[in-house]
């Protein structure tokens, strides 16, 4: 990269980077799990010689490989032995020369094919150009019989296929290297020098080693086509999907040859120079390494972004990079650490601790009546969603059992029966199919103790709750609740169509209770409540919520759980004592 931008051309820095793929995918790519391992200074770049420059990270690779190192994992508080290798390099088509020893220039640049690969040079532009795409067609196409859309020859010959990677070492095992400007690589093609990552000691097993990068494939191929032929303004794109379906690879294998094959009859021959032929190979990258979102050079070309708007100094931009950067590491670590620190000199919230429910005034135990702890547990019952596949179940074996009764009659029995019928279901099954009962439905079955605990005030969402006895002791008003519920009514009088509606509900506590079913307790209101059709109004405006507990509704349901109350506050209406202001 160029740390100046546009100020200067001549001037290139090469950062090395390693990200993590034992992270999820989401995570992986993102700059914040990115390592800057190496940073090679300039102004001139590296070149063949970059293996000099990556000789101590090579080390560390070593070792990571195989004595590893001694790490301490936080969440399981252990210690363990992390080893680590790479999984692939990414980098441009010049870097993937520098690294592989390859020559990715004159008459064989690709890599894969290697020496199977023939070309054919221009004389008028100087430019080497591949165009045998035919040779990759099945041995039926017909497009090898084909002499007037292509060269004027049959093409009846086949591809040599990928070498495996140890046929690849016994080609640069003898090599000898010699590092530094002074000395020129005589090789004419193929590899002129063996790369210390064969030092490695899995390298020779890695099929695909250095990954193509299909961002400057992508741009160079549309550019070519722009250029060429369509004369269009602006550049295309192709669409890269982070979603492979693997029986389709060899499907697209074919459509991307025989696309090379057609481009080949109505292209000159100076767009196929090496990166058209490169589109060739991607899909078998694709095989082996999966989508191409996890390895193309879009997240790093973003990050060098930002390392080169680290320069401050430019008489010295490497140093730069590195003091901002370690200084951006560090600040992150130390938020990190301090965000789950305690906090000290700071007052603490007495409402800490007590978010998920707990008494705070007036605790007390009694015996509450039959019919009343009857009530608060049917209550329980019908708020969980758990107990709801057995209260439709209820429902059908009432409609059965009494065809004659009416909707509001069954409601009725429903009521009364639920209890008992609920415990007997539930201990039917502990008796035959015991693991399809959760705990918390078989200790609902058993039902609560029969003592009950009361409080006159209750801390929980936040809130402290009180009794209207409670508020009549304090300056503080804290009994005033309003809970959202769901019900069925018909559209208008002519349309019989039934629609969910939105209801405000709005009471004051005067009783608090917690029921005790010994694995879990269930905090309950017992509230007043003003009637939703008669006590619930707006003023003229609109504007404001008018109460009147002087009109009291819903007897029959007095309990909400505690967790479902909303707090309110109820003022006076100076035109009318009767109605509160909400």
């Amino acid at each position: 990269m160029n740390p100046f931008g546009t100020l200067s051309t001549q001037y290139s820095t090469w950062p090395v980077l390693l990200t993590i793929y034992n992270l999820p995918p989401w995570l992986c790519m993102k700059s914040r799990y990115i390592m800057l391992s190496l940073l090679i200074s300039g102004p001139k770049q590296p070149g063949n010689d970059i293996d000099v420059y990556l000789a101590p990270l090579i080390e560390d690779l070593k070792l990571l490989w195989n004595e590893g190192v001694s790490m301490y994992d936080a969440y399981s508080k252990t210690n363990f032995t992390l080893r680590a290798m790479i999984f692939c390099t990414i980098n441009d088509f010049p870097a993937y020369g520098n690294l592989s020893g390859y020559t990715v220039k004159g008459t064989k640049p690709c890599p894969i094919c290697e020496d199977d690969l023939e070309a054919l040079r221009l004389d008028n532009c100087g430019k080497h150009v591949y165009i045998d795409n035919r040779r990759h067609l099945p041995e039926d196409h017909p497009f090898r019989k084909n002499k007037r859309g292509f060269n004027g020859k049959v093409e009846m010959r086949e591809v040599r296929g990928p070498l495996r990677a140890s046929e690849v070492y016994m080609r640069v095992k003898d090599i000898e290297n010699e590092f530094g400007k002074p000395y020129k690589s005589k090789s004419k093609g193929g590899y002129k020098k063996k790369s210390e990552l064969w030092s490695l000691p899995y390298w020779r097993h890695l099929e695909v080693r250095h990954c193509l990068d299909v961002m400057h494939i992508e741009k160079n191929v549309c550019d070519a086509i722009v250029g060429t032929l369509l004369n269009m303004p602006g550049k295309q794109r192709v669409e890269l999907s982070k979603v492979i379906n693997p029986c389709i690879l060899d499907d697209l294998q074919a459509d991307i040859i025989e696309t090379m094959c057609r481009f080949e009859m109505y292209f000159p021959p100076s767009f196929f120079d090496v990166m058209p032929h490169l589109v060739i190979h991607l899909v078998r990258e694709i095989k082996l390494f999966g989508p191409v979102c996890m390895r193309y050079m879009y997240p790093f070309e973003r990050l060098m972004g930002d390392l080169k708007g680290k320069v401050m100094n430019p008489a010295k931009p490497e140093a730069s990079i590195v003091q901002r950067t370690t200084a951006e590491e560090v600040v992150a670590w130390v938020a990190q650490f301090l965000a789950s620190a305690q906090k000290i000199r700071l007052p603490q919230s007495r409402h800490d601790g007590r978010l998920g429910g707990e008494g705070i005034v007036g605790r007390k135990r009694f015996s509450m009546g039959c019919d009343m702890k009857n009530k608060a547990e049917l209550f329980v019952l019908q708020s969980l969603s758990e107990v709801h596949p057995y209260l439709n179940e209820h429902m059908i074996f009432l409609k059965n059992e009494y065809p004659s009764k009416t909707d509001l009659q069954l409601i009725k029995e429903h009521n009364c029966s639920f209890l008992t019928w609920f415990k007997d279901r539930v201990m039917s099954q502990l008796s035959t199919t015991p693991n399809d009962v959760s705990d918390t439905l078989r200790w609902l079955a058993y039902g609560s103790k029969c003592q009950v605990i009361s409080y006159e005030g209750y801390d929980i969402n936040g809130y402290s709750f009180y009794t209207s006895r409670q508020d009549d002791k304090t300056t503080m008003q804290n009994s005033g609740v309003k809970v959202i519920g769901l019900s069925s009514e018909f559209v208008s009088k002519h349309d019989k169509t039934l629609v969910d509606r939105k209801k405000f509900y709005y009471g004051v506590i005067e009783e608090i209770i917690e029921l005790d079913y010994v694995d879990f307790k269930m905090p309950l209101f017992r509230c007043k409540w003003a009637d939703i059709s008669r006590g619930v109004k707006k003023d003229e405006q609109g504007n404001l919520t008018l109460v009147n507990f002087g009109r009291p509704g819903h007897l029959a349901d007095p309990f909400i759980l505690a967790s479902q109350a909303k707090q309110v506050f109820y003022m006076a209406d100076p035109a009318n004592r009767k109605w509160s202001v909400v």
